[in-house]
């Protein structure tokens, strides 16, 4: 299964976000299972957590949080 993200907010929803080297995970598409069990995890620089919803953040910037959501409808 691959997951998609899309950033809210910022950008139009849709947009896909490239995750780059997950701890050690070279998936530029992660299973968001994964990446819920890797709620720690550096993208590149950058940090995320998971919010209790279940979506993510990510610090894109140093003050400017990005959210983020699966879609599920491409989910085969």
């Amino acid at each position: 299964m691959t997951s998609v993200f899309q950033k809210v907010g910022a950008m139009s929803e849709g947009d896909k976000l490239e995750i780059v080297q997950v701890s050690g995970v070279n998936d530029a598409t992660c299973p968001i299972d994964s990446l819920r069990e890797l709620n720690t995890t550096h993208f590149r620089g950058c940090k995320h957590r998971e919010l209790d919803c279940g979506h993510f953040v990510m610090l894109e910037k140093e003050e400017e949080y990005v959210r983020l959501a699966v879609d599920l409808a491409t989910s085969p």
